[in-house]
């Protein structure tokens, strides 16, 4: 609408953030999928869900896969493909499950805390 001001955005901040949570994010739709997926089908499926400016970018999210792989939270398997090189496929593992009901449960306690402070509904 005119005269609405436009609502600036902090690229740093909205980085360090977003990137706290894409792995969350990760082992969420590992989880949700229930199959084992190749990183450009997982970074797929964050574009379709991002109905955000945020930028989720292909990039940042290999080095987050190898990381929680490295940690136990995902495991990968080489499967050759019928279109191209063999491509890494990403599971959920057992205590990447423990870890995405803990980390969820953490992300709901702040973010409802934010948005109760954003809303102004903190008492003083």
């Amino acid at each position: 609408m005119a005269g609405e001001a436009k609502v600036k955005h902090d690229e740093k901040f909205e980085k360090e953030l977003i990137t706290g949570l894409i792995s969350l994010v990760l082992l969420a739709i590992t989880r949700n999928k229930g199959e084992p997926m190749y990183g450009y089908q997982i970074a797929k499926q964050m574009e379709t869900r991002n109905r955000t400016h945020v930028q989720l970018k292909q990039g940042t999210i290999y080095p987050v896969l190898r990381a929680m792989e490295k940690k136990g939270y995902l495991k990968s398997e080489i499967k050759a493909s019928g279109s191209g090189p063999p491509r890494k496929y990403y599971m959920i593992t057992k205590k990447g499950l423990e870890k995405f009901e803990v980390w969820t449960a953490a992300w709901e306690d702040t973010s409802n805390f934010v948005n109760s402070v954003l809303r102004g509904e903190v008492d003083g």
